[in-house]
């Protein structure tokens, strides 16, 4: 079908084609650069989030420490220690652990015999006796240096900071501040107005410890709503969190992906976002995963989308509009051409091309025409002869009709030219003579003058009453 069209049509369906291949193209290229820029500004709200969290915990990390400096130069302290008087201990301690509490959000103290058993907690002093197995007392232990790191609890995550205790030179036990880091995620959702939680892995926890806990805390048993995870620490609990914080994205985050879906809340967007969290062996047991405000970035990027389908679109017309003038100003010679040459078939060989461009058309029309011209020239050259030749000779169409005479018939008959032409044969020699008895016929003339008379007899194609 296509090869069928005309060369205008052809060139305007071709350009416009192209024109509206390249608009979409465009457009495409111009949403995924703005969805990308999206994407990008999402990560960079949660490098933020995941930086400002590792500040939190090296600048805690340095509270504590410093705390820690503090306790155990003080002499009063050693020395009700090293009494091994609990309860003397604990009384003299409540004070300043109310104060550290209030102050710099410290939530556990321990003293801890040199076997690893807990002397005191400072913060619940009727528990004692049990072992610590904890990571960051394990490496304070064998490096007898201070050790800290963020570690799963029964019920919670907690930034945990152990120096060893000397007296003299001797190791007498060891010195625990620790601190829960829920409030990390309230300096965080104070920061970036985002929502937070932070997710534990259940093969880390135990399901009696987590139950009695929350009970004693007055918090609801959240055990079952993740299959494979529990939250332990939510700066929002909502559908809408529920929907992030769900277990394959806490899978996607074990895997190394950050950014997850996107939800949508009434005229609220939020991208799903999230980061790991280890322990201080490097162990993946929880994930930090965080509900990130897009709606303004999504709001900028749908603007941009709606002018750049606008502008696509203007492209896409404005190139359909060149393409048709374009296609006019090349099919235009192409025409005329074709045109002249239908003319010259019809007989009409004084037709001409009027193009008189530099390009290869121009050319093409040059020769076109000297073509035409030497087949003008041809065409004359029998009609040359005719006249030149001393018998009477007359040409007539098929109709009986002259159409050219020759020289010596007009003085023959005493007739000029445009006397005979056009005129019917017998309207010379009589309407009852036809032409093969004109042939036949003998007059006084001599034979050198005796008139001939040719009769045209058109080419294929050509009207019966064209000129030979």
């Amino acid at each position: 079908m296509f090869k069928n069209l005309k060369i205008k049509t052809k060139l305007i369906l071709s350009f416009s084609i192209i024109a509206i291949l390249t608009s979409i193209a465009f457009y495409y290229s111009n949403s995924e650069f703005f969805k990308k820029n999206t994407e990008e500004m999402t990560m960079m709200d949660l490098d933020y989030s995941r930086l400002s969290f590792n500040n939190l915990e090296e600048e805690d990390t340095k509270t504590l420490s410093s705390a820690l400096e503090v306790i155990i130069q003080d002499p009063s302290i050693k020395k009700i220690y090293l009494g091994k008087d609990r309860e003397a201990l604990y009384s003299y301690v409540s004070p300043l652990f109310e104060t550290l509490k209030t102050k710099y959000g410290i939530s556990h103290w321990y003293f801890i015999l040199p076997d690893g058993h807990v002397f005191l907690r400072a913060h619940s002093k009727d528990i004692y006796g049990d072992e610590v197995d904890r990571l960051t007392f394990l490496k304070a232990k064998d490096t007898n240096n201070v050790a800290s790191g963020i570690e799963l609890g029964k019920t919670a995550y907690a930034l945990r900071v152990v120096i060893p205790y000397y007296n003299n030179g001797k190791l007498i036990g060891y010195v625990e501040l620790g601190e829960e880091i829920e409030h990390f995620l309230k300096i965080l959702k104070g920061e970036t107005a985002n929502e937070f939680s932070i997710i534990a892995d259940k093969k880390f926890l135990s399901r009696g410890d987590w139950a009695s806990v929350r009970q004693v805390a007055g918090l609801r048993d959240n055990w079952d709503d993740i299959a494979e995870h529990v939250v332990v620490a939510d700066t929002a609990e909502s559908e809408l969190t529920a929907e992030c914080f769900t277990e394959k994205n806490l899978e996607l985050v074990e895997k190394g992906d950050d950014s997850l879906q996107q939800i949508q809340d009434g005229n609220k967007i939020y991208k799903c976002v999230g980061f790991g969290l280890a322990d201080a062996k490097g162990q993946h047991n929880g994930s930090i995963l965080a509900l990130i405000d897009v709606t303004t970035h999504v709001g900028v990027v749908n603007k941009a989308n709606q002018l750049n389908a606008v502008f696509s679109f203007i492209v896409l017309v404005i190139t359909v509009i060149f393409s048709i003038l374009l296609s006019s100003l090349l099919s235009y010679p192409i025409k005329k051409l074709t045109q002249v040459s239908q003319s010259i078939a019809q007989g009409n060989l004084n037709a001409r091309v009027d193009i008189k461009s530099k390009d290869e058309i121009g050319v093409l029309a040059q020769n076109f025409n000297q073509m035409a011209d030497t087949l003008l020239e041809s065409q004359k050259l029998p009609k040359n002869i005719l006249r030149s030749m001393k018998d009477s000779l007359f040409v007539v169409d098929t109709k009986g009709n002259i159409t050219e005479v020759n020289n010596a018939a007009l003085q023959v008959l005493g007739y000029k030219k445009e006397e005979l032409v056009g005129r019917p044969i017998s309207a010379v020699f009589g309407r009852t003579k036809s032409i093969e008895a004109l042939r036949e016929e003998n007059t006084e003339t001599t034979k050198a003058q005796r008139p001939k008379v040719i009769q045209y007899i058109p080419a294929p194609g050509q009207e019966e009453d064209e000129e030979y």
